[in-house]
């Protein structure tokens, strides 16, 4: 996938700004599962666009990005991990894939553009 085109479909979506990655639009229409996968993708973004050093974030940073509870947030990292949308890198650290952002650009974008 390239990245730029994928950048193109977020806009509106994401705002990459000099401090990091904003996410502009309300998230809440998102399940558990999409709001989780929301905040990797930003994080991935944040990455390749050069704002942040790295492309993961840890199960503790997605708890309080999401307002999600510790148990819902592990169930679905552990949901999207075993689909191949996340992967684990360490201990509570995790990325999302290449067929995670397509998932998300197919799936979610549309919901957050609507």
């Amino acid at each position: 996938m390239n990245f730029a085109d994928f950048l193109k479909d977020a806009a509106g979506v994401f705002a990459v700004t000099p401090e990091g990655v904003v996410v502009l639009t309300p998230p809440e229409a998102l399940t558990d599962r999409e709001l989780v996968l929301l905040y990797l993708v930003r994080a991935k973004v944040g990455f390749e666009t050069g704002r942040s050093d790295k492309e993961t974030l840890l199960a503790s940073d997605l708890i309080s990005f999401t307002g999600k509870g510790s148990g819902t947030v592990a169930g679905r990292l552990s949901e999207l991990s075993a689909e191949g949308l996340v992967e684990r890198i360490g201990k509570g650290e995790y990325r999302v894939t290449t067929f995670g952002l397509h998932r998300f650009r197919q799936d979610v974008l549309p919901k957050l553009k609507g």
